[in-house]
């Protein structure tokens, strides 16, 4: 499913146009993205939660040169599904 399905999903099942499903998606989307940013933790309850973790520095090989390098950490995003979208 791509953005724009889920914004006709949303115009279906709210009544509303699919530039205001559109424009809530954005917002949702883009605060998200804010509290990522922030390493804030979003918990959408009966969906999941999404939370920013990180790696620690790691020693890597440049396959053209040989070389070694250290890569400092580096910052993933991770869905964790609730309970309820699990079953």
């Amino acid at each position: 499913m791509f953005k724009q399905d889920i914004i006709t999903r949303i115009a279906e099942k709210t009544g509303k146009s699919e530039y205001e499903a559109r424009m809530f998606l954005e917002a949702y989307i883009q605060t998200v993205a804010e509290c990522m940013k922030r390493d804030e933790e979003v918990v959408v309850r009966g969906f999941g939660t999404f939370k920013v973790k990180y790696k620690g520095p790691k020693m890597v090989t440049n396959i053209h040169t040989g070389e070694k390098i250290l890569v400092g950490r580096t910052k993933r995003v991770v869905f964790e599904a609730s309970k309820s979208l699990k079953q």
